[in-house]
């Protein structure tokens, strides 16, 4: 039987805020609905955000815990409950935002959702972080590409590599144009070294 709430012990604990554990529960009709409101608004779904939410802490409190005891809570979340963190914060902020229902009408957010399992993704962390609307942007997830986003570069959709970074990071334009040149780089060969190599060749950044 699945477990309906995961605790992780932190290995870095919140002094100043008494928090020593974290409590993360399954995803239910209320966290989407709030979910969805946040990117139909234009805000972020991230990981973190995802985790925050299901830990019932503020972001802001979220962003203190460390890169380790993140990083932690992500594999044992995924390891238990079979679900990629990544993919579903990133199909959430996609489906939600390209969705205009009308008023009054139901909303199935589930259906687009696909849990694979995949552990492919990346992540980086920033050597220049940076805050974002208050908030400290210190790591960026690069996922895997799908077929729909060869298909999407391939036919043009997708420019160039920036738009695919910005596809597979989940980056806002404005807040990758803050980053620090080094760290776009970096970013910017991890996501090629993802990608079929016939796709990148002539493609400008």
């Amino acid at each position: 039987m699945t477990a309906t709430s995961i605790t992780y012990p932190l290995t870095h604990p919140l002094l100043a805020e008494g928090i020593d554990t974290v409590t993360i529960r399954t995803i239910g009709g209320e966290d989407l609905g709030a979910l969805a409101e946040i990117a139909r608004a234009g805000g972020t779904i991230g990981v973190s955000h995802l985790l925050a939410r299901l830990a019932d802490l503020s972001f802001d409190v979220f962003a203190l815990l460390s890169g380790e005891d993140v990083a932690a809570i992500t594999d044992r979340v995924e390891s238990a409950w079979d679900i990629n963190l990544i993919e579903t914060a990133m199909r959430l902020a996609v489906v939600y935002r390209s969705a205009t229902p009308e008023p009054g009408a139901a909303v199935d957010p589930v259906s687009p959702v696909i849990s694979r399992g995949d552990h492919g993704a990346r992540r980086y962390t920033l050597v220049f972080p940076f805050k974002v609307d208050g908030k400290w942007l210190r790591t960026v997830m690069v996922r895997l590409p799908e077929q729909g986003d060869v298909d999407d570069f391939a036919d043009g959709v997708l420019k160039n590599c920036r738009d695919m970074a910005l596809r597979l990071t989940g980056l806002h334009p404005a807040v990758f144009k803050g980053l620090k040149w080094q760290d776009s780089e970096v970013i910017h060969l991890m996501m090629q070294d993802l990608l079929p190599e016939f796709l990148t060749e002539g493609k400008a950044r």
